[in-house]
């Protein structure tokens, strides 16, 4: 865990939180369904971020293979939405791959 006392950057948070990763992670959220189609001054508008690094920002997680830009030149995300209640939780096959080996190893003990 950080110090309390951790030196803050320009916006005010500690200095080892990145600027460029929180507003990536802003660019991933402007997606709210699974598969939906963004164009740029959709993320632009909905982020409340600048347009160059907006565009800068959706290049660079379609490099990582974070988000797929279409031939449209729309955007969509290339992860799944992480359902966290009980009964997404139990569809998405999370469930399956981490409560099965856990129960197995309680029996085998």
């Amino acid at each position: 865990m950080p110090p309390q006392d951790a030196p803050e950057n320009r916006t005010g948070e500690p200095r080892y939180l990145l600027d460029t990763v929180l507003r990536a992670c802003d660019v991933l959220r402007s997606f709210q369904f699974e598969g939906e189609l963004l164009r740029l001054r959709d993320v632009v508008f909905r982020t409340g971020l600048n347009k160059t690094n907006v565009y800068r920002l959706l290049q660079s997680l379609a490099k990582g293979g974070l988000i797929e830009r279409t031939a449209a030149g729309q955007y969509r995300p290339m992860l799944k939405p992480l359902y966290l209640n009980s009964a997404g939780y139990l569809r998405s096959g999370l469930y399956a791959f981490c409560y099965s080996p856990f129960v197995a190893f309680w029996r085998s003990l």
